[in-house]
């Protein structure tokens, strides 16, 4: 057990004795450290039971619970997991990966006297709710963390804005609630994000993603004129055989910079004709050479079937295209790409040149906004509207991560 705690965290240990207690606020603030502890002091207090921890999934249980408590409190006294099965100072946990709809169904027939919940704003609405019912025993507690989201969330409306009627406990973390953290990466964390990630990461509010996504793009600032040498780029593709197909070229300059440096776009609305993959594939090549490029690869979409394989078929005929990618699209990508390139637009580490915004390309990112109807139904979600180019442009910025997260500057 550490020897010193914050405030807030030694609020936590003394009162959190409620049939549901919750650490909901910034992130790296001290929710999951202190929710550690909460685990050690059920291990006592709690009547003899089924005891469960549950995360988006196992692997991230893994991540957040087990190894940081094994570094804590030594692997002779928490176990790993195995058969969804954990060991906890001698008591068993079984372990549940909440990440779908299907979960639900893992909680059939299970009475619990204990859970310790990591990341609920993650879980499916009828994973949480089935759970509620399965702490029917006797002094059966709910201990658990999370990010905010948006204000019409069910872990808001239902959990903390009901918590005096239902019996629960509600922690609000800030970024500055943590005392331990370094002064020098709390400012770092800060400058990162902007918007509503500010207001949620670093404030712990409920806030809603609402208005432009990218809201911090000024012209005068994110549009440059020239160009440091770029060393190396990447294209990232959006398709819409029937509406709109666009390719972003991004680069990495040799002042550690990303820059979209141009974009190629067919809007069959707009030209009144379709076109084949071939002819898009010949397009893409000869955009290619006219910008001079050598990409290292280019990134496309799952719905881009027919395109990749007759792409993939040809790779070794183009000038310019030698590696085919897919995009990220698993779930949760569209909202980690869209924080990912936040961040870089927030740092001031991704800029147009001026070719692309003369085209219209730096409207289109500053015109991309949040769907007002997915935040009525607690989702953050962008408006499916003329967001071909952004889309491109998340595929291409999450596959390049790689290459160019440990060169941006401070």
């Amino acid at each position: 057990m550490p020897q010193v705690y914050s405030p807030l965290q030694a609020d936590v240990i003394i009162n959190a004795d409620a049939s549901k207690n919750l650490l909901s606020g910034a992130v790296r603030a001290g929710k999951t450290y202190i929710s550690y502890d909460l685990i050690v002091k059920r291990l006592k207090d709690c009547p003899v039971g089924n005891r469960l921890l549950v995360g988006r999934t196992e692997r991230t249980i893994i991540r957040n619970v087990i190894h940081p408590m094994q570094e804590r409190f030594g692997k002779v006294y928490v176990s790993g997991i195995s058969n969804g099965e954990c060991r906890i100072f001698g008591k068993r946990f079984y372990a549940i990966g909440a990440n779908d709809e299907g979960s639900v169904t893992k909680l059939a027939g299970l009475g619990l006297v204990y859970c310790n919940g990591d990341e609920l704003t993650t879980w499916p609405d009828s994973f949480l709710r089935m759970l509620w019912s399965r702490l029917s025993s006797a002094g059966a507690i709910f201990d658990g963390t999370c990010n905010p989201k948006g204000p019409s969330h069910p872990v808001k409306k239902e959990l903390i804005d009901r918590a005096s009627q239902i019996g629960a406990k509600v922690w609000h973390f800030t970024i500055d609630d943590n005392p331990f953290l370094d002064p020098i990466f709390v400012a770092n964390l800060k400058r990162q994000y902007v918007g509503v990630w500010y207001q949620r990461y670093i404030l712990g509010r409920w806030v809603a993603a609402e208005g432009a996504i990218y809201d911090v793009l000024d012209e005068d600032i994110y549009v440059v004129d020239k160009l440091p040498k770029i060393e190396r780029t990447w294209v990232g593709m959006d398709y819409g055989p029937g509406s709109v197909t666009t390719f972003w070229l991004l680069g990495l300059g040799a002042d550690c910079r990303l820059y979209w440096l141009d974009f190629w776009r067919w809007d069959v609305n707009e030209e009144f004709q379709q076109k084949s993959d071939p002819t898009l594939l010949d397009d893409l090549d000869s955009w290619l050479d006219q910008n001079n490029y050598d990409p290292d690869a280019i990134v496309v979409p799952a719905d881009a079937q027919s395109f990749g394989i007759l792409l993939q078929e040809r790779l070794g005929t183009f000038k310019r295209i030698r590696v085919m990618a897919w995009a990220d699209q698993s779930p949760g990508s569209v909202l980690r790409g869209i924080e990912e390139t936040n961040t870089l637009y927030a740092l001031q580490q991704l800029k147009f040149t001026k070719r692309v915004a003369d085209k219209g390309g730096f409207e289109r990112w500053q015109d991309y906004v949040w769907d007002p109807v997915a935040q009525a139904r607690g989702e953050d979600a962008p408006l499916k509207k003329e967001d071909h180019d952004c889309d491109a442009g998340r595929y291409v910025v999450q596959h390049s991560r790689p290459y160019w997260m440990s060169l941006l500057r401070d």
